[in-house]
């Protein structure tokens, strides 16, 4: 069903503008309604925002003239980011908060979110950071799949927590952003030309400045490219976008690569993530196999020597110095930062795929000294970012005391 304008008017927090602030906007189509109109109503995300969780997708035609867009965008940008929220792995299976169309969360596979694998989108920014055309990603969500994709540790920032580094512990909707993160935050937000806030419903999280700045710099003085949204629903940036797709993410990232001629994931089946196959636009298919997640209860005994590491007793890199980082079954180590800094824990051993449990004791109650264990992982790149010095401060080191 397309809506007509007067309805679009009323729905949307954009005057009527669906696609942005670019010139060719007023050259296209308004999107084609995807969700049931009798749950217009209901709110994505309430108590943040008061838009509705309708959903919308822009003609074939349309997103294909987007995608040469933002491929000519990528292109001219120097300091693009991406900002990335939920929609980007839901089609992985993990859950998001806004989604409410009963049809979209039916055709979603079921994982644990501990066994999902990359999607097309995640890899699709891997190769735009490996082209030179994606500068830094600020990752709201706590999945780890960037870095299953490939993606440095040292370039991302998982300003709302990781399931995967015990020193940067999920947060809560309340709760207060690692320090050393939000200032990066901050530098990012200050020096980026091009934000791509995709799958992402932009609710007023603290991290969403970066999208907002970016938008403002661009709509309000003429200075950087802008921001360029890509979601199935409204946000309340949209007015201030220079480019606004309604589409899944996958799809419109697999568009533009085929507009940048790069290479790009072209079947990431969701019943079997682990196979996923990649299209070359000069060299044609090459397969590559993943190893599935297991679940995280199911340890194998521990393969991981000690190895030798450029990181000083704090966890940060430095040069000339050397530590023996023994992340073997039993060892005990201590995080470095957030919640559980100085903490001891203990590696308890591996899952199939090699992330490293550890169990660490904490105080819960710091009036009665009251301790809890808890169980965290620490990703299996982090080792290989360890030996080859890749990020700046390691999430665990031995304990000396």
């Amino acid at each position: 069903l397309r809506l007509d304008m007067s309805k679009a008017l009323a729905e949307l927090p954009h005057e009527g503008r669906w696609h942005g602030t670019c010139p060719e906007a007023s050259e296209w189509s308004p999107p084609l309604r995807t969700s049931d109109p009798a749950g217009d109503h209901v709110k994505a995300r309430p108590g943040y925002s008061d838009l509705s969780a309708a959903e919308f997708r822009d003609a074939d035609e349309v997103m294909y003239a987007k995608a040469q867009k933002l491929a000519r965008m990528l292109r001219e940008a120097s300091r693009c980011v991406a900002y990335t929220g939920a929609g980007l792995s839901t089609s992985a299976g993990i859950d998001d908060y806004a989604t409410r169309d009963p049809a979209t969360l039916a055709s979603r596979p079921k994982v644990h979110p501990f066994d999902a694998e990359p999607t097309q989108a995640h890899y699709a920014l891997v190769d735009l950071s490996r082209a030179g055309l994606l500068w830094k990603w600020v990752q709201q969500n706590h999945d780890g799949l960037p870095q299953k994709a490939g993606y440095p540790q040292a370039h991302i920032n998982e300003i709302h927590g990781s399931w995967f580094d015990p020193s940067n512990p999920v947060v809560s909707m309340h709760g207060e952003l690692r320090h050393d993160l939000f200032e990066d935050l901050l530098a990012v937000e200050e020096e980026a030309d091009l934000c791509l806030a995709l799958g992402t419903s932009l609710a007023g999280m603290n991290a969403d400045r970066l999208a907002a700045t970016c938008a403002q710099r661009s709509y309000e003085r003429g200075s950087g490219l802008g921001t360029v949204i890509c979601s199935l629903q409204a946000t309340p940036l949209d007015s201030e976008a220079v480019l606004r797709i309604y589409a899944p993410v996958n799809e419109f990232l697999d568009m533009v690569m085929q507009a940048l001629e790069l290479s790009t994931p072209v079947n990431a089946s969701p019943a079997a993530p682990h196979r996923i196959k990649y299209q070359d636009a000069n060299s044609g298919t090459d397969e590559q196999v993943l190893p599935s997640e297991a679940a995280l209860g199911h340890i194998n005994s521990s393969r991981m020597a000690a190895v030798t590491v450029p990181y000083d007793r704090h966890g940060r890199r430095t040069a000339g110095a050397k530590m023996e980082l023994d992340l073997s079954e039993d060892a005990v180590v201590r995080i470095t930062a957030g919640r559980f800094a100085g903490d001891r824990a203990t590696v308890l051993g591996e899952t199939r795929q090699g992330h490293l449990r550890l169990q660490v004791e904490s105080i819960v109650n710091k009036r009665t000294g009251f301790r809890a264990k808890h169980v965290l992982l620490l990703g299996r790149w982090w080792i290989d970012e360890a030996v080859r010095s890749g990020v700046e401060r390691l999430p665990v080191v031995p304990d000396d005391r």
